[in-house]
């Protein structure tokens, strides 16, 4: 075995399992920890909304230390990133998605995610994504529209009145 050194095993520390499981970690910290701060902590005996989220915020901590540790005893096991592809579009069918709607209206927004995120799935014809398309969008006006009976635009703000 090759030993690494360096910043080249801080690099190989943090792009391990262990090393992004401590970053997950500090993260969510972080999020506990922003979102607690302005919640009274309390005392043991008089725990306040804060308590239990800076404790948990610790702990979480705690953990990605000891994470931290380990990926820097033993920073070989990379992740494997695999194909990120079909996840890339499928978030980005998301993307497109809010950034249509109250502009173009629900039936193209949910057109657009639906054309995108087919993307996603290779050996699909332009027929079955034409077809799911048009299922989908009748089925959410359907349900949403009139079924419900809820506000949801489904043309877009220039054919309303």
């Amino acid at each position: 075995m090759q030993r690494v050194t360096g910043t080249r095993r801080l690099v190989a520390a943090l792009t391990s399992q262990a090393g992004l499981g401590a970053i997950l970690m500090f993260v969510a910290a972080a999020i506990v920890f922003s979102e607690a701060s302005g919640l009274r902590l309390g005392t043991a005996a008089a725990m306040g909304p804060g308590y239990f989220p800076v404790i948990l915020a610790t702990l979480f901590c705690l953990f990605g230390v000891l994470l931290l540790v380990e990926a820097w005893r033993r920073p070989r096991r990379r992740i494997d990133p695999g194909p990120l592809g079909p996840l890339a579009v499928a978030l980005g069918s998301i993307v497109v998605f809010a950034l249509l709607l109250r502009i173009a209206g629900g039936a193209i927004a949910i057109a657009a995610l639906v054309a995108v995120a087919a993307m996603a799935e290779r050996g699909r014809s332009l027929r079955e994504i034409a077809t799911l398309i048009v299922v989908i969008v009748a089925l959410i006006w359907l349900v949403f529209v009139v079924a419900l009976d809820l506000q949801l635009a489904m043309l877009p703000p220039v054919f309303l009145p």
